[in-house]
């Protein structure tokens, strides 16, 4: 194996662009990207904290809501009144004869008023 000047020429050049990407591509790509992940991360932390914190406050306004509801329900309700059953009609109130006296007054009443006038 016959190993020429071209062949080392072209691992050096290798090398050089390997340590020439590594150095000013490749890591400053990974360092975005782990930096990335640690802003969602904390966002994501964060996050988790307001929804924890928004939880007890809903509990806290449901417990301070309930407690206003019985203080009204305390405070402003009416006695319960319960009504009797009203008694069913099942007879008349006046025969007829009693009905007819009533029309006969009332037509009597309405002559003298127009006699008079």
């Amino acid at each position: 194996m016959h190993i020429n000047a071209t062949v080392i020429i072209q691992i050096l050049n290798f090398m050089i662009i390997h340590v020439i990407l590594s150095k000013f591509l490749l890591r400053p790509i990974a360092n975005r990207i782990l930096k990335k992940r640690r802003v969602q991360q904390e966002l994501a932390a964060g996050l988790k904290e307001k929804e924890v914190l928004m939880q007890e406050l809903a509990i806290k306004k449901a417990a301070k809501l309930l407690d206003f509801q019985k203080h009204v329900v305390k405070t402003y309700a009416a006695p319960i009144v319960t009504l009797a059953p009203l008694p069913m009609l099942t007879e008349p109130l006046f025969d007829e004869s009693t009905v007819q006296q009533i029309a006969n007054q009332a037509a009597q009443v309405i002559i003298d008023k127009a006699s008079h006038e």
